[in-house]
């Protein structure tokens, strides 16, 4: 947006409609009809599309598939497959712009929006502008980039089940498909705050706002929460296997943390609140 590339009312329609395994035109159905020229680059950041997602909408049958195929490789190309496979396409929750639904496919989609605009490859893209000034060496995009990293990665459950050992996971892709350290990934949101990714510090205030959702009761902005936490605002994002980042920039706090289970035997809010309680007496 700052380099002029594009708008965030633009349609996504105008940069992904020549992509002929997205079937853009087809990818927001509802009694017939096609919702997806409506849909903007606004709408997927802010997860207001309304469009379906074969992880959440469609559990048992993905990961069914997934088990018995635990290590198939996916490129966008499948991912997409996959999504109109599940019949995706036809589960849209609402009419873009009408309400907040959370799906990576706002995210796929946007990955395949990076990569139109830069002629790179997301992961390209993402080591370019983010991983290299900010000095992320620990950090790479998981199964599409051949980047070394100096420490063992460490081993994620879906309860009993080891999905880092046994799971190719390149399914996430642009909804959440790199690896990294908690050092790393810290190094990031302070930077993000710092100023250090855009031009104009009105990006980041419109990147933060999430006055759209939260009219509706929801603390998503445009690639991060808010967390409201001992009366302080941190701003963050969490991750399927029990990854958190948050940062409250009034503060200087940051937390960078990950316990390795989707599914802990306990509350991780609980956790996190606890720890946040501790930073902050100090």
């Amino acid at each position: 947006m700052e380099e002029g590339r594009l708008n965030l009312d633009d349609p996504a329609a105008m940069i992904l409609n020549d992509i002929d395994y997205v079937q853009f035109d087809q990818i927001h159905m509802a009694d017939g009809q096609s919702y997806a020229d409506q849909i903007t680059v606004d709408n997927l950041l802010q997860h207001r599309s309304g469009l379906a997602d074969f992880f959440l909408d469609a559990p048992t049958r993905f990961n069914l598939s997934v088990l018995t195929h635990p290590q198939r490789q996916f490129p966008t190309q499948r991912i997409m497959e996959t999504y109109y496979r599940y019949n995706m396409h036809e589960a849209a929750h609402f009419a873009p712009g009408e309400g907040y639904y959370y799906s990576d496919t706002n995210y796929v989609l946007l990955g395949l929006i990076i990569e139109r605009l830069t002629g790179q490859s997301l992961p390209e893209a993402i080591r370019e502008r983010i991983l290299i000034p900010t000095n992320m060496s620990e950090t790479r995009f998981e199964y599409y980039e051949d980047q070394p990293i100096s420490a063992p990665q460490l081993d994620s459950y879906l309860g009993p089940i080891n999905m880092t050992r046994y799971i190719n996971l390149s399914y996430e892709w642009g909804g959440g498909g790199l690896v990294s350290t908690t050092h790393d990934t810290a190094a990031y949101i302070k930077a993000l705050f710092a100023g250090e990714y855009f031009e104009s510090d009105q990006t980041l205030e419109l990147m933060v706002d999430n006055s759209a959702n939260a009219a509706e009761g929801r603390s998503y902005a445009r690639g991060l929460y808010h967390y409201d936490i001992h009366g302080l605002t941190f701003y963050g994002h969490g991750g399927f296997y029990g990854s958190l980042l948050i940062h409250n920039p009034t503060r200087g706090v940051t937390l960078s943390a990950h316990i390795a289970q989707a599914s802990p035997p306990y509350s991780a809010q609980t956790l996190i609140d606890a720890v946040v309680e501790i930073v902050l007496s100090d």
